[in-house]
């Protein structure tokens, strides 16, 4: 059932992603609530199945322009609660991994969950002691259902036109593989949550939650429980000094883990930040962790030096050497410059940068209609976490509103890590 569910989800968002480009003749209110109808039965499908297939649709929603805005609406709903399994199920569960001792630790559970996500849902608790903890639950059958769906998926990549892409198949899937059976399994999930913690402190407005390594199982998570709002509905009554604030920690906290620690939190779709009533931004979910060589997270830095510097010779090398187009990258050096150009905009406007107003979309279709040999230059495997942080980044700061001066930001990591010399300090 995941399996053709998922392979049938896949083809629409195909046909449909081809359809908003080539409706323009159609009568637009036809348009709208067919692809609105779209998204509302694949949010639900998606949703019931849970899983590698529910965790596709959080993905395809992250960000506003990968799909038509009536689609994406509807798939917004796997941000913020996917639809959940009787408590009846989650006692029995609680029950099976604690037993009775670590259950009379409690004061109330409440039946009704705070939150449901892929592969788990969440429920408020209080113990007798009075801390308020939150218990993230694990769905029965998420491990067994993984294989179906990464089977389906390697499937559709082995077909795809690309061949750079159907030789990267397998690779492609293990990595899926790899970060899916870590992220269920919670005694990782509450290791990962320790080290966030910890390489994450150097930024003051951000709270990772603290674990609770006694009511942690492989299938039960327990934290401590953060006070505060969806971030998304904060956004909706930010000032813009906030959204700004926000968005600079939004920007710090993944551009810093990744190039001062080689560690990312790789989740970033919106259900996953809470706006607390101190004003700083509560980060979950760190189930989905990567760690990265520093030569890959060097790399990417590499690559904006040598564009500011205008090196422009020097990408085609930076590009292979991260293994990019199975590190065998033959664009030309002026292709590689005008694709940074669309998809670097932010790391190079000098001062802060409005993501609201970033056109990526019409960009990157403009730039691949000139460019079609571009469509080789597959990332590598080790590259999809990050690369999926960075469109989930995106996503977010453009739904913000946020300012960002992150060429500033960019600049000064690579002086940290490369010695780079930044022009105001070297005039």
């Amino acid at each position: 059932m995941g399996s053709s569910a998922l392979g049938a989800s896949g083809r629409y968002v195909g046909d449909l992603l081809l359809d908003g480009f080539r409706a323009q003749g159609a009568k637009e209110e036809a348009r709208r609530q067919r692809l609105l109808r779209a998204g509302q039965e694949m949010a639900a499908a998606l949703g019931d199945l849970k899983g590698a297939a529910m965790k596709l649709g959080q993905i395809l929603s992250s960000d506003p322009e990968l799909l038509p805005p009536e689609m994406a609406k509807a798939l917004t709903v796997l941000q913020r609660q996917a639809p959940p399994m009787p408590f009846s199920k989650v006692q029995q569960i609680l029950e099976e991994d604690w037993g009775p001792e670590r259950l009379d630790l409690f004061a109330e559970i409440e039946a009704e969950p705070l939150g449901a996500a892929s592969l788990g849902q969440v429920h408020k608790g209080r113990l007798h002691d009075g801390r308020r903890v939150a218990l993230k639950v694990q769905y029965p059958g998420v491990r067994d259902s993984l294989e179906a769906d990464l089977g389906h998926l390697k499937r559709l990549l082995s077909i795809n036109p690309v061949a750079n892409i159907r030789k990267q198949a397998g690779a492609y899937v293990e990595e899926l593989r790899e970060r899916f059976l870590l992220e269920s399994d919670y005694l990782e999930e509450l290791k990962n949550l320790e080290a966030g913690a910890e390489l994450l402190a150097f930024i003051p407005d951000l709270v990772v939650p603290k674990g609770i390594p006694e009511l942690t199982t492989d299938r039960v998570l327990a934290m401590e429980q953060l006070d505060g709002i969806p971030l998304l509905d904060a956004f909706e009554t930010m000032t813009q000094e906030e959204r700004d604030r926000i968005g600079e920690t939004l920007v710090l906290t993944w551009s810093g883990s990744f190039h001062l620690h080689q560690f990312v939190h790789g989740d970033t779709h919106p259900g996953n930040f809470i706006y607390l009533e101190d004003g700083r931004l509560g980060l979950l979910d760190f189930g989905c962790v990567r760690r990265f060589e520093p030569a890959m997270t060097d790399g990417f830095l590499k690559l904006l030096v040598a564009t500011w510097e205008e090196r422009y010779d020097d990408l085609p090398q930076l590009y292979s050497d991260l293994g990019f187009g199975r590190g065998q990258v033959k664009q030309r050096p002026d292709v590689l410059r005008a694709f940074g150009e669309v998809g670097l905009t932010p790391f190079l406007h000098e001062g802060p940068f409005d993501f609201a107003q970033w056109p990526l979309r019409e960009g990157v279709q403009g730039f691949l209609l000139e460019n079609l040999e571009f469509a080789r230059m597959v990332p590598p495997p080790e590259a999809l976490v990050y690369l999926r942080v960075l469109v989930g980044l995106r996503g977010l700061l453009h739904t913000g509103r946020c300012r960002v001066d992150a060429r500033h930001l960019a600049m000064n990591l690579a002086r940290d890590r490369l010695g780079f010399t930044k022009p105001e300090e070297s005039a």
